[in-house]
């Protein structure tokens, strides 16, 4: 139980965190939910019929005020130099190219000079939202970068440092990023007050044909790295049980919506943005009919204080939770998954490779776990709470996915997809 007790003094810890900054959801905080107020919403017929937000009845607006003339965000002056300063500093959050591969095309276009060393890595185009949702109201968006994401809300608790001129004088200096977009009370500021990038982020959770859900294991880069290296601290928790797949929604999903200002096409570039983080995450392909996808949620998360996320639920309405572990594993063995670095299996014990390999003929392959909710309503309270107590192997469940099971608690599922 060592590493599971590791991993609940990274839960705790981070909790202490959130409860002396965020004391308006202290409530949520210490029910281990780390996200502002959440809502349902659809897209269209897709998701929970009762979602008062309809993202695709909504405006949808590139804010052209916020950006240069590339198109690219334009943060605070005083911010910008802080963003460059922590990109440069944390490149080990960053993927090295492959050989061959061409870099962001619009990376002598930032918002800043960055680096030239860091033309070497992948930095995607990401999608900032600006403005709060509300039902019938405009989507306001505008193109970031990841290096944006990384110097503002996975960094958030670092002092900005502006520029030497203006460090007396500057009202951002030596306040972190978590300070100045929360509010006296605690309460995370609207997004059209914050200074961060606050890139859309998506997950997933997947269910199969008889609605078990299933969990991958979420484990970080850099196998033998130092604990304390920037690697070993992705945007999740660095290990433990997390959702199907999860990834930053890039602009380019979005690129044709923009264009046309075509709310309902942006809709459909955010299933195409959690289709292709599946596609890379576990080799199911993107245009796979083994799968269908519905959104289910947003929320604003604490840890990266403000960040949005967008919640989906896959339904494999064929496969078996087994049949789905298997195929990804198949997926993992022949070197079709691109992303395959970010998941794997938690350390065992002796005895634990003994039972696995004893009761392997029902049991999913290393790195997966089958979560077997009761009845049509699914999880409720008491089982979501007992199953991140008790964890699974010696490991417990990253908050990305307890928030994401917590806003599916005690929901008919089947009913997402039109089924009885």
């Amino acid at each position: 139980m060592e590493n599971y007790g590791a991993l609940k003094l990274g839960l705790d810890e981070n909790q202490s965190l959130l409860m002396k900054h965020h004391g308006y959801y202290r409530e949520a905080i210490r029910d281990r939910f780390w996200y502002d107020d959440p809502q349902p919403v659809r897209f269209g017929a897709l998701g929970p019929p009762q979602a008062e937000i309809d993202l695709a009845a909504m405006t949808l607006v590139v804010d052209k005020d916020q950006c240069n003339e590339h198109g690219y965000w334009l943060p605070h002056p005083d911010l910008r130099p802080h963003i460059v300063r922590q990109a440069a500093n944390n490149v080990d959050r960053l993927k090295p190219l492959a050989d061959g591969t061409a870099g962001n095309p619009g990376f002598a276009h930032f918002h800043s000079a960055f680096d030239a060393s860091l033309a070497a890595y992948e930095i995607n185009d990401t999608v900032r939202l600006g403005r709060d949702l509300y039902p019938g109201g405009a989507l306001s968006i505008v193109k970031a970068t990841y290096l944006d994401q990384i110097g503002t809300n996975m960094l958030a608790d670092r002092p900005v440092e502006p520029p030497a001129e203006r460090r007396r004088t500057s009202p951002l200096a030596g306040r972190t990023c978590r300070e100045l977009d929360t509010l006296d009370n605690g309460r995370l500021k609207p997004l059209d007050d914050c200074i961060q990038a606050n890139t859309i982020g998506v997950a997933t959770v997947a269910v199969d044909r008889d609605n078990r859900i299933i969990a991958r294991f979420r484990k970080a880069n850099g196998v033998g790295s130092r604990p304390d290296l920037p690697q070993k601290r992705l945007g999740a928790m660095p290990e433990g049980w997390h959702c199907f797949s999860s990834g930053v929604l890039e602009w380019s999903d979005i690129a044709e919506a923009a264009a046309e200002a075509s709310a309902e096409k942006f809709c459909a570039g955010l299933m195409e943005g959690m289709r292709r983080e599946i596609w890379y995450e576990t080799g199911f392909a993107r245009d796979s009919d083994e799968y269908s996808i519905v959104p289910y949620a947003f929320a604003r998360e604490l840890k990266r204080p403000g960040k949005p996320q967008f919640f989906f639920l896959t339904k494999f309405h064929r496969m078996r939770a087994e049949d789905v572990c298997a195929c990804v594993e198949e997926s993992y063995r022949a070197s079709r998954i691109r992303e395959a670095g970010e998941y794997g299996a938690p350390e065992q014990t002796g005895l634990q490779k003994v039972a696995r390999l004893l009761l392997r003929s029902w049991r999913p392959p290393p790195g997966f776990w089958i979560i077997e909710p009761k009845g049509r309503s699914g999880l409720d309270q008491a089982m979501l709470r007992r199953i991140s107590d008790e964890g699974h192997e010696d490991q417990t469940l990253t908050y990305e996915l307890y928030g994401a099971l917590y806003l599916l608690r005690n929901q008919d599922i089947s009913s997402f997809f039109g089924e009885r």
